[in-house]
């Protein structure tokens, strides 16, 4: 039942029916309980020292949109690098430094696309966060 029922809230024709199908009204979604919980492969992308471990939660064929969920190990980062695309991260578990400024569980940070960024965990502990483009991946490393 949802917390929004009643007046001025999601009536019954919100909630999803018995059998489980989606509420009335409602379309196609990507739907993910436990993002910490789904399995991750390596990614050896050229701004790492070493690969990470992610997990791709979405794309979207026609933009070229995808998001990832990144877990960093402790004093793993990102070299300096851009994307032709913008760039926003939540943060799920732990901090992590973007930019310089470290921003912990349930932070943000966005960086519009073209502008060099770095993110990094701090050195004592990792960082899960999800990782979502506005478009196609396309990575460079910074000068």
């Amino acid at each position: 039942m949802s917390a929004w029922s009643g007046a001025g809230g999601i009536d019954a024709a919100m909630e999803p029916d018995d059998a489980g199908a989606p509420p009335v009204g409602c379309g196609e979604a990507v739907i993910h309980e436990r993002l910490a919980d789904l399995p991750r492969h390596p990614d050896d992308a050229t701004v790492y020292p070493r690969p990470v471990a992610l997990a791709r939660v979405h794309q979207d064929e026609a933009t070229g949109a995808v998001h990832h969920v990144i877990r960093y190990p402790a004093g793993l980062g990102a070299l300096a690098h851009t994307h032709r695309s913008a760039h926003t991260i939540p943060v799920l578990e732990r901090r992590l430094v973007a930019n310089g400024e470290v921003i912990g569980r349930g932070g943000y940070a966005h960086f519009p696309a073209g502008r060099v960024m770095r993110h990094t965990t701090t050195t004592e502990e990792p960082c899960l966060f999800v990782t979502m483009f506005d478009g196609p991946v396309t990575t460079e490393l910074a000068e």
